[in-house]
């Protein structure tokens, strides 16, 4: 594989193995869209923003999000990871709907790109246990004879692994539950390496809790933080005749993802910490002046939230198993729009 100067990029109708493998990896072994942690040959490359959109559709998608007219699809500032099921769930024969998830997730890919470049070429001057490791990875297990080869002969290379970066032995596993609030409930899906399944495992035979108890105070907690930063991003609308008050907006829905979980003993108080990604939207009424000052207009406005969150919860040691004594969360980033309806 020879690059030369030339700019790392998905090429049309080509073997992009060595890029799709760089993506899997440092996306840490997940599809971007859902989330979820994937096989490698589960995953394919997608494009962001779709390479077949009209010029027109284009040039709107790539001003929303601040992108030169030139910005080049095929680069990795546009390419992520995706599994097959989420691939076939989206279209790119029409203009994507322009979010602010796929904002964030553009964000990431542009922060990633130059270490992607660096180990696409890197893989160009690789040595022969790297071309042979890659082509296991890209294996089907399948069928059942390399299913029994590979579970005869991975454990010995896990342990090569342990003996030469112990820090390097680790794999991600996921879980899905719904933490039931007053009114709705929240889906949460659950990303899990090494020191999240420990936290998992303290959680439940050290403190006794079960794990959707764990969260619920905290995630009411950041509803409400959400809420009213989507009333501010209603209220931020510029009417041309005046300002918009609006009431606290409902929850219609909001998906949370947790992909970091640790935990701390500090004397008798255990912590557990969680971070990870939110989307929704929330809804509601609001009021402003009727053109030319002739009383008020009522209407509705819709707000699209997106960001990322911190959220821990704390017991006391020693004391009964249940719900956290503290618990509390935070929005830590924050990316929103709103329109009125």
């Amino acid at each position: 594989m020879t690059l030369g100067t030339a700019p790392v990029r998905y090429q049309p109708n080509a073997d992009n193995t060595v890029l799709r493998d760089v993506l899997h990896r440092l996306w840490d072994y997940r599809c971007y869209a859902c989330g979820t942690p994937k096989d490698f040959t589960d995953v394919q490359i997608d494009h962001l923003i779709a390479r077949n959109l009209t010029p027109a559709n284009r040039a709107t998608v790539l001003h929303r999000y601040g992108l030169p007219p030139r910005f080049d699809l095929d680069r990795p500032a546009n390419l992520a990871p995706i599994c097959g099921d989420c691939n076939r769930k989206k279209s790119n024969h029409h203009a994507p709907t322009i979010t602010l998830i796929l904002g964030m997730h553009l964000d990431k890919a542009r922060k990633l790109e130059p270490r992607v470049d660096a180990a696409v070429r890197g893989f160009a001057a690789g040595n022969r246990i790297g071309s042979y490791l890659r082509r296991v990875n890209a294996d089907s297990l399948h069928d059942s004879s390399a299913r029994t080869a590979f579970l005869r002969h991975a454990p010995a290379i896990v342990q090569k692994l342990a003996l030469t970066d112990p820090a390097g032995v680790d794999f991600f596993t996921a879980d899905h539950l719904h933490v039931e609030l007053e009114s709705f409930a929240v889906p949460v899906a659950l990303t899990l390496n090494q020191r999240g399944r420990s936290a998992m495992t303290v959680l439940a035979e050290i403190i006794g809790c079960p794990l959707a108890d764990a969260l619920r105070s905290g995630v009411h907690t950041l509803v409400g933080a959400v809420a009213e930063q989507a009333r501010g991003s209603i209220e931020s609308v510029n009417l041309p005749n005046g300002p918009v008050n609006a009431e606290e907006p409902q929850c219609d829905d909001l998906d949370l993802t947790i992909d970091e979980v640790d935990f701390r003993r500090a004397n008798d108080d255990l912590t557990i910490t969680f971070d990870g990604a939110f989307s929704g939207h929330f809804s509601g009424s609001v009021v402003f002046d009727a053109p030319g000052g002739d009383g008020l207009m009522v209407s509705s406005a819709d707000s699209e939230v997106a960001g990322r969150f911190a959220l821990w919860a704390s017991w006391q040691l020693g004391a009964a198993g249940g719900p956290p004594a503290e618990s509390s969360a935070e929005v830590t980033h924050w990316a929103r729009s709103s329109v009125l309806i």
